[in-house]
């Protein structure tokens, strides 16, 4: 039994772990409408660009513009498995997202004005944003 101890460590050394580090080297929009209509749902999609899994990632809008923020000056947000942020579950996701991928959901426009669109993945604060867009409602 003495032997056991050694050999276990031996054998625990020549397994390689396969588990990735996530990593996140780019957000960016892949489609969205540039105008729509008063109230209208439009389909955005984003694509996250890197290698791992990463447990949130979704598109946070506002009626003002903020190019200089983070995606938390955005106070809407829209997931892409279409869920809608609640009290037991403000900022995640059910699954983690496997990387590189793409995403659609769908966003409300206001009844006026212009809807300005970020979309965010994070694997620790503070995440990586996309350029900010916007769709203009006609």
């Amino acid at each position: 039994m003495r032997w056991l101890l050694p050999v276990l460590l031996v054998l625990a050394g020549c397994i390689e772990d396969d588990t990735v580090e996530a990593r996140i080297d780019g957000v960016a929009f892949t489609e969205a409408p540039d105008s729509a209509g008063p109230g209208a749902a439009v389909q955005v999609c984003w694509r996250v660009e890197g290698e791992g899994a990463v447990p949130h990632t979704a598109v946070h809008y506002d009626d003002a513009s903020h190019p200089d923020a983070g995606f938390s000056a955005y106070p809407g947000a829209a997931y892409p498995t279409g869920e809608r942020p609640t009290l037991d579950r403000p900022t995640r996701t059910a699954a983690p997202f496997d990387l590189p991928g793409e995403w659609c959901t769908e966003v409300t426009l206001p009844e006026e004005g212009m809807l300005y669109l970020r979309a965010h993945a994070m694997v620790e604060p503070p995440g990586v944003v996309s350029e900010e867009i916007r769709v203009e409602v006609v």
